[in-house]
């Protein structure tokens, strides 16, 4: 009994996280069922009401409610949450994957470019390409919060492949004729993908506060819902209505806890060093 209680308690954080990350998805495919209010109807005579039977978490200062903007903020967080983390990974799991195999002038290169690309604060940068493109969009935000975060992915994958090039059946199918692009797709890469799904559990997480930050100052995803833009008119206006700070920042809150307790769940499960219990 203690053993099957040990084993419940390990996956908690699992099944938690899960839960909190298929509730975003829900709300993000279905927010236009979900929310019991359109958002673009505004109502100024009933502007940041409290939450009332109406209105169960109140509105905002349009009178637009504010549960149905949450919901509708879900789809943006679930947007750029796995739009960046997909072209990042796929971007750098390419690079890194070619610069851990072939070595030599391209990993060189491919190496002086990522440790540039690290030394910028990635909000900053992120900033900085959405004032050049002057295109506060989803996918200005996706592809602005991509230019520094496919490093990562690009390093883990490369340290990765430098452990598994040297393998014996790496050698074998180098051996019988496979070239480099074939060893690297049917070989290297699926042995390498399990911490890449990991670092991407926590990229969700990254990407979701990164944009919420974006819009927290005034340069997210121009005309639709955001939890950012709805946590900066909470700071407007605390003092008078403080639930139209709050129930946003549960949403990010519980949103991200929940990624990072699936990230930890998945980390320790496929941790080879992580001893057997």
């Amino acid at each position: 009994m203690t053993g099957a209680r040990a084993r419940l308690v390990r996956r908690l954080p699992y099944w938690a996280g899960g839960a909190l990350l298929l509730l975003l998805l829900v709300a993000a495919i279905g927010a236009p069922w979900l929310a019991p209010f359109p958002v673009d109807r505004y109502d100024l005579l009933d502007d940041l009401a409290a939450p009332s039977a109406q209105h169960w978490l109140g509105t905002d200062e349009n009178g637009v409610d504010l549960l149905s903007l949450i919901v509708w903020g879900a789809r943006v967080a679930a947007m750029v949450g796995l739009g960046t983390v997909g072209l990042c990974a796929s971007v750098g799991v390419t690079l890194g994957a070619i610069s851990g195999y072939y070595g030599g002038l391209i990993d060189e290169v491919l190496m002086r470019i990522i440790d540039v690309l690290m030394a910028f604060p990635g909000i900053l940068l992120a900033i900085l390409v959405i004032a050049v493109t002057r295109e506060p969009s989803v996918a200005a935000v996706i592809f602005a919060l991509s230019v520094t975060g496919w490093a990562g992915y690009a390093r883990l994958v490369r340290g990765q492949v430098l452990s598994l090039r040297e393998r014996p059946f790496v050698m074998a199918a180098r051996a019988m004729g496979a070239s480099g692009p074939w060893i690297i797709a049917r070989h290297l890469l699926p042995n390498v993908m399990t911490p890449v799904i990991v670092q991407a559990t926590f990229g969700i997480a990254g990407a979701i506060l990164a944009e919420a930050g974006l819009s927290f100052l005034g340069l997210g995803p121009d005309g639709v819902p955001s939890w950012g833009a709805l946590l900066d008119q909470g700071a407007r206006y605390f003092l008078v209505s403080e639930h139209l700070a709050i129930f946003p920042g549960l949403a990010i809150v519980l949103t991200v806890l929940g990624i990072n307790l699936l990230g930890d769940a998945l980390r320790d499960r496929w941790d080879p060093r992580r001893p057997e219990q």
